[in-house]
């Protein structure tokens, strides 16, 4: 959990807002520990007074190479964001893991809004390559209502 408050120091004094922002891993191994269920859980949440305002550029986002991977990169941004991701991985080879995957998301100017009804949702498939246990690069394949991605990065998903 991170708590986070911004002061605008300009002569517009338009900007001051507070973000709380939690995320939640779970992860259950099973078949000798080479397979596993993995479950992320995000929500941040952006706090304003009357008059005040989140900039863009700093507010939420969800679309991109490491949540809702079946859109584009910065697709939805607003005050607050819910995201989920479900994956199934398992042990391919020594170096090598695949994961299928199911993110979930949605952002909204009013946090009251976020529940889980009229969620983004995209599917996929994805390698992550391992030295020594640690994850060197990975690449995703999703699909969502705006089409196909294909990801080639060089971080863990979370």
């Amino acid at each position: 959990i991170e708590w986070t408050h911004f002061w605008d120091l300009t002569a517009a004094d338009q900007y001051n807002f507070r973000v709380l922002d939690g995320r939640v891993d779970q992860y259950w191994p099973y078949a000798n520990r080479t397979r596993v269920f993995a479950l992320h859980v995000r929500g941040t949440y952006g706090f304003t007074d009357e008059g005040q305002q989140i900039p863009f550029y700093l507010q939420p986002t969800l679309g991109g190479n490491d949540d809702l991977r079946g859109f584009q990169r910065y697709r939805f941004y607003a005050n607050n964001r819910f995201y989920l991701n479900f994956e199934h991985r398992w042990h391919s080879f020594s170096g090598m893991d695949v994961a299928l995957f199911v993110d979930a998301g949605k952002v909204s100017n009013d946090a009251r809004s976020l529940y889980l009804e009229d969620l983004r949702v995209n599917g996929g498939i994805g390698f992550r390559f391992k030295f020594a246990e640690t994850v060197i690069m990975r690449i995703d394949q999703a699909y969502g209502n705006e089409g196909y991605r294909f990801m080639w990065t060089f971080n863990n998903i979370f």
